[in-house]
């Protein structure tokens, strides 16, 4: 029997409104091509907001940094006291670390709002399709959006008795050139 070497079922990794659909079934589909878009709305509005968090912390820390270099010299001449100075120094650093984990947080949500596009991994074909437009799709539905099967290459599997495997093993070992093989349709009168 012939099977496919590769079965992918197409998911989303995140939950939102299905916008469209980038294939028809049994359509030919390519690695990289959308097969589905989700509303990204919502995951914009949160990249937009991480992006304008940094740009808060970016000028708090300035500021910060300000203040703490204009206090070393004043604490030389005893005008700030130590505990002042350490107090800035550790604010600088509390800012730098508020920077970094929002600079990690848009991280996270720029790789969210890109599952809103859903590729194909794989060159195959779009099965039947189990989700219409307009649904609320989730990474813990039952059924995927579509499944992409490869058909190139794919996979003739056929037995043969057991006794026939040394013969075969033999042959192959005997020959440079590789061991042909005739395929039949199951009627035996098409090659």
């Amino acid at each position: 029997h012939v099977e496919a070497l590769n079965n992918v079922d197409i998911r989303p990794q995140i939950s939102g409104q299905l916008l469209s659909l980038g294939f028809q079934e049994g359509q030919a589909v390519k690695a990289g091509q959308v097969i589905a878009q989700i509303d990204p709305r919502m995951f914009e509005a949160t990249v937009a907001e991480d992006k304008a968090n940094i740009l808060q912390d970016k000028a708090s820390l300035e500021n910060m940094e300000t203040v703490a270099v204009r206090a070393a010299p004043l604490f030389t001449k005893g005008l700030v006291s130590a505990q002042a100075l350490q107090a800035d120094r550790a604010q600088v650093d509390v800012l730098r670390a508020k920077l970094a984990a929002d600079q990690a947080i848009l991280s996270r949500d720029s790789v969210e709002l890109g599952y809103t596009t859903i590729t194909s991994p794989i060159n195959g074909v779009a099965g039947l399709q189990d989700v219409t437009v307009g649904n609320i799709v989730t990474p813990q539905d039952s059924s995927p959006i579509v499944t992409i099967t490869q058909e190139q290459p794919i996979a003739a599997l056929f037995p043969f008795p057991a006794p026939q495997l040394l013969q075969i093993q033999q042959a192959m070992a005997a020959s440079s050139s590789p061991l042909t093989v005739e395929a039949w349709s199951q009627s035996g009168s098409v090659k």
